[in-house]
């Protein structure tokens, strides 16, 4: 099966590799039996609000079914009924307010955008360990199905307690054969996206999130695969898809440069960025450039340009439309994250190592990133101002762009005359001839969720949102017990990253307390 090395003929290499994809659609069929394939099944329908308006059944009888089905629902989806309970939505009819047809024609034209030609040439780093390329070990695969969550199936309708359910060892055999052929039969490319809103009530299609589910079998070879190649180093000041805690480092770092600064009557110009659509922009090739940069071997280079040249989906609602693939990262696969930090790191490379912050011992700084939250920094504005222009010349070779609507700047300056440091609020950044948002000193930016101003991390205002969350949940019909359960397993741990992360004092935590306590 895997001997296809001697077939010089196109003809006899697609005739083998039709084989094998036989053979394996008959180890499925017996291996998983009765799964078949189920873009054409109908979805099951979501559970929705079905509390009559009141003035059709009356005042007790509506208080009656508003009780049932806030408890019945705490029952049978109980995550959904505490996002809608949070979200202030829960009694509202759900329907989507933008149209799979709207949804479809905006989110057809980014998939389907060819992808931005690369030519770029540029040698390896020699950061890849040795053995990438060696066979995939029944370890692995175990390995990697122990840490996958039970996520919803693909397309070919397998779940994770079948691909549990096979010998692991011939699931490895199944990705290295697939691996030695160098792509993926139909069934393994074929994927469906749902559309996930960024808000609680989207206006447009724009503010939908598009996240890729590919067969499951597809989540695993992949994660075999991620495994490996996020054992090749990458810039440390690239802190996304990594095994720390990439927020807390880069808040306590951009917070204490600001802070240093200020000690020591520096200026800091700083930009906070913001790269459109990031992942669905990607360019195909700049993917490939990004991994011979790497020094990823050549058979995981031609399997990752064959599944991106192969990939389409069809968007859930709309399973009667191909969309293909021709642009941009599959946001849910596994290997997504550690091919986006390498294309931005193609760019964050490229930035000058003289420009930047002086933070002492001969150390500059110029850029942090998780990844594709960004911050350039200079002790000038002219370097800054440098910065953006290779920032945003690098970033237009892989097909991304910085949104200057959605960046901000700050400038942190010295008053020598009147000692004392200032925030400049004059806009003095441009992108592509945009001037870019000057923080005023009262305004913050938020990034990676905390509030970032002149004045250092601010103290998150959360105590208002505090007492709305807490008066929805105390006004609803749930259970004592349910009630405590949103309290103790949505509420809390939702203020957690902003109040470890940010300025809290002890008696704003107090005052948090005590609005918990009197709830409780």
């Amino acid at each position: 099966l895997i001997d296809i090395a001697p077939y010089n003929s196109v003809r006899l290499m697609v005739q083998k590799i039709r084989y094998i994809e036989a053979a394996f659609n008959e180890w499925k069929t017996k291996v998983f039996p009765g799964k078949e394939d189920n873009l054409s099944k109908p979805k099951p329908m979501k559970p929705t609000n079905r509390i009559p308006s009141k003035d059709k059944v009356g005042k007790r009888r509506w208080k009656a079914i508003r009780m049932a089905e806030y408890r019945n629902r705490f029952d049978r989806d109980r995550k959904g009924l505490i996002r809608d309970l949070l979200d202030g939505t829960i009694e509202e009819p759900k329907t989507d307010p933008v149209s799979t047809r709207e949804k479809v024609h905006h989110w057809k034209a980014i998939f389907e955008k060819p992808s931005k030609p690369d030519k770029r040439e540029m040698e390896a780093t020699g950061d890849a360990p040795q053995g990438l390329d060696n066979p995939i070990t029944p370890a692995e695969v175990i390995r990697v199905i122990r840490k996958m969550k039970n996520s919803s199936p693909g397309p070919d309708g397998l779940r994770l307690e079948d691909i549990k359910r096979a010998p692991p060892e011939e699931v490895a055999q199944w990705i290295n054969i697939w691996l030695r052929v160098g792509r993926l039969p139909d069934s393994l490319v074929r994927s469906r996206t749902v559309l996930i809103p960024k808000v609680a009530s989207p206006t447009g299609p724009e503010e939908y999130r598009p996240i890729t589910v590919t067969s499951m079998f597809t989540r695993v070879m992949n994660g075999c695969l991620a495994e490996r190649l996020n054992t090749i180093e990458i810039s440390v000041r690239q802190k996304g898809f990594r095994k720390v805690d990439g927020c807390a480092e880069n808040v306590w770092l951009v917070s204490k440069i600001i802070d240093h600064a200020k000690t020591h009557k520096k200026n800091l110009c700083i930009a906070f960025l913001d790269v459109a659509k990031a992942f669905p922009s990607v360019s195909h090739e700049s993917i490939l450039v990004a991994c011979k940069r790497k020094g990823v071997p050549e058979i995981i280079q031609k399997y990752i340009q064959a599944i991106y040249e192969d990939a389409y989906t069809i968007i859930e609602g709309a399973e009667e439309e191909r969309i293909d693939i021709r642009s941009g990262i599959l946001q849910g696969d596994p290997m997504s994250g550690t091919l986006f930090n390498w294309v931005l790191e193609l760019a964050l490379e490229q930035l000058d190592g003289h420009i930047g912050y002086a933070v002492g011992g001969g150390v500059k700084v110029n850029h942090l990133a998780f990844t594709d939250d960004c911050i350039l920094m200079s002790n000038t504005e002219g370097g800054l101002q440098c910065l953006m222009d290779k920032m945003v010349e690098e970033l237009g070779r892989a097909g991304l762009k910085i949104n200057p609507s959605k960046s901000a700047s700050l400038k942190v300056g010295f008053d020598g005359k009147r000692r004392r440091w200032f925030v400049d609020p004059t806009p003095y950044l441009d992108v592509n001839e945009n001037k870019v948002h000057a923080l005023t000193i009262t305004e913050t930016n938020r990034y990676l969720g905390i509030r970032i101003g002149g004045g250092g991390l601010t103290r998150q205002s959360i105590e208002g949102w505090l007492n709305k969350m807490i008066k929805q949940v105390i006004q609803s019909p749930l259970k004592a017990q349910q009630k405590l359960h949103v309290i103790r397993a949505a509420i809390i741990p939702s203020m957690m990253h902003s109040l470890v992360l940010g300025n809290s004092s002890r008696k704003h935590l107090q005052r948090i307390d005590v609005h918990i306590r009197n709830a409780v």
